[in-house]
């Protein structure tokens, strides 16, 4: 019987997976009595690189020296440095994932957490007041904008987003959002929240 058959056979769940130290900040986990350097971020996707651990180990290959050369695709915890900031670009577009990306960021060394999203158009419409709500209570600033409104109304989509948004939070327009982007290199963090504050519509959770 193959390595992999007999993995699936065993049946292990990533949710069963126990890491023993993991230190976001300084880039490494241990399991199974091992310390691995990675500068992948988020336990959920540390836990999604332990099978290929049990998988190295099984065919007699170090994984230690595998697991620091692996890094997540464009687009999911994509991290940009600004200046002394961090832009975290990450495609999360259900309520677990959007959960699970914040609560990441709020353990990484930070300052403040400002989340800019959108929902896109014809689909799912059930996920948006809960993927506000946990953005709102998550970020320090939430910033709602456009996704691909495709169809519908983006004004009713941001509507249905916000309805159980319990903070303070931003819209943007396409423009306005466009401005800001543009002359992004000339702010600082906080000129770029001061940016957003004025050009934005600051509306309470009612």
């Amino acid at each position: 019987m193959s390595i992999f058959k007999k993995l699936k056979k065993k049946g292990t769940k990533i949710s069963d997976i126990k890491i023993e130290n993991y230190d976001i900040n300084n880039d490494y986990f241990k399991y199974n009595n091992k310390i691995y350097n990675t500068k992948i971020k988020g336990e959920y996707n540390i836990k999604n690189i332990i099978p290929s651990i049990i998988i190295l180990d099984k065919m007699n290959i170090d994984s230690r020296k595998i697991i620091p050369q692996l890094c997540l695709p464009p687009g999911r915890m994509q991290i940009i440095k600004f200046k002394n900031n961090n832009i975290i670009i990450d495609y999360a577009h259900t309520p677990d994932a959007m959960e699970k990306i914040i609560s990441t960021v709020k353990i990484m060394d930070h300052n403040k957490i400002i989340t800019i999203f959108g929902c896109g158009g014809n689909r799912e419409k059930e996920k948006r007041p809960k993927m506000g709500e946990i953005a709102s209570l998550l970020s320090d600033y939430v910033i709602l904008t456009n996704d691909n409104p495709r169809d519908e109304n983006p004004k009713e989509i941001i509507r249905e987003i916000k309805q159980n948004m319990i903070a303070k939070f931003f819209m943007l327009s396409d423009e306005d959002k466009a401005d800001v982007i543009e002359n992004i290199d000339n702010y600082t963090l906080d000129e770029i929240e001061a940016k957003i504050r004025e050009k934005a519509f600051v509306s309470d959770s009612d």
